[in-house]
């Protein structure tokens, strides 16, 4: 897995009035941040849930999710962070990372990396600062199931994605 510098403010790329909704942790949102917090109630669970992604989706999806999926590429201390936050082991942690942010998979289109995803960066980030909700951990339950079928069984994301449902591993992102 590539290894690169922990998040440092000036490392990283600069983007004003968006985005990254709390300051508690500028190592991974200088110049992607708004200086409070949102918080929305999870319909489903009825939980309190940082906002951390833009509202508007296309900003979202087109300039914000890039940016955050470099950076977390390019993170060494979020997986060890993660693993203590939510009690999972590291090496699951890195399975997981190894899966969404650096391998290849069979997808429709070829044999490709997962484009960047808002919901799944807005999910790590709330993993890293350990004030994630219950979606989040189900997202890590459901990528690591599906990167060991994908792995074992040598399948396709769609196919790996399926089983990892049909096991009752499902994620879906949070709806407000």
């Amino acid at each position: 897995m590539p290894q690169g510098p922990e998040w440092e403010p000036e490392k990283e790329k600069t983007k004003t009035d968006t985005t990254f909704v709390d300051a508690e942790a500028p190592e991974l949102s200088k110049g992607l941040a708004r200086r409070n917090a949102t918080y929305k109630t999870v319909k489903e669970t009825g939980e309190k849930c940082r906002i951390v992604r833009p509202i508007s989706d296309i900003e979202a999806e087109v300039e914000w999710a890039p940016q955050k999926w470099d950076i977390i590429r390019h993170c060494t201390n979020d997986i060890e962070k993660i693993a203590r936050n939510t009690g999972l082991p590291t090496k699951e942690i890195e399975q997981i990372k190894d899966h969404l942010f650096y391998r290849k998979h069979i997808l429709d289109k070829g044999v490709l990396q997962f484009n960047p995803d808002s919901e799944i960066a807005a999910a790590w980030d709330r993993l890293y600062r350990g004030d994630f909700i219950k979606d989040d951990l189900k997202l890590l339950e459901h990528e690591y199931y599906e990167s060991i079928v994908e792995t074992n069984s040598k399948v396709s994301y769609r196919d790996a994605h399926s089983a990892a449902e049909r096991a009752g591993k499902i994620w879906l992102a949070p709806k407000f």
